[in-house]
């Protein structure tokens, strides 16, 4: 996770910095941590990791979805706004922690209304220019010789203003390309301008 001033501004899934034995053993942590309180839904559970030495503390529980969830729903395929109105709907979860399957590499980031030559705190004023990738939305683009999913998820566009009165965060895209794992989980995103969004 990449940090602004209030808002990570890029996720990644999954953790490159964890193996399959430490993210099954967080797992059942996190399932644990659930049970104790008797939440059934789906939901996050946050951790701080030292790589240093592989220790992982407890940092957060979240019952609802957190604006990084996209991520999660690109490498495992499923509709988590989906599971969240069926257990609400009185239904189970069509899956179990060990019934989850990962699958590709994604990586999220999120454009913020935030002034980096001010240390990154909040800004405000119009938005000039706003470019969409391409192919977004749900649809799968031909790129680097791949299929890739490109989501964005926005409520603004060209000729916008930007508010004191609201929340910073903008514009989330997460993109999941089966290549990242083979480019060791780290991918580079070239704007055509510097200025443009």
């Amino acid at each position: 996770m990449v940090r602004g001033f209030g808002f990570p501004a890029a996720e990644e899934a999954p953790s490159v910095a964890v193996d399959d034995k430490l993210r099954a053993e967080m797992g059942r942590v996190a399932i644990a941590a659930a049970e104790s309180v008797g939440y059934v839904n789906a939901g996050t559970i946050e951790f701080l990791f030292d790589s240093k030495d592989n220790s992982y503390y407890f940092l957060e529980m979240n019952t609802r979805l957190q604006v990084e969830h996209p991520v999660t729903e690109a490498i495992t395929g499923l509709d988590l706004v989906v599971w969240q109105l069926r257990v609400a709907n009185g239904e189970k979860l069509p899956l179990q922690q060990q019934d989850l399957q990962i699958n590709g590499h994604a990586i999220e980031a999120r454009i913020c209304a935030e002034n980096p030559d001010k240390q990154f705190m909040p800004a405000i004023g119009d938005i000039n220019v706003y470019a969409l990738p391409e192919h977004v939305a749900f649809q799968n683009a031909n790129a680097l010789g791949s299929d890739v999913f490109v989501r964005v998820d926005s409520g603004v566009r060209a000729g916008d203003a930007i508010s004191p009165y609201y929340c910073l965060l903008y514009t989330s895209d997460a993109a999941d390309d089966p290549l990242c794992v083979d480019l060791g989980g780290r991918r580079i995103i070239k704007k055509k301008n510097p200025s443009d969004i």
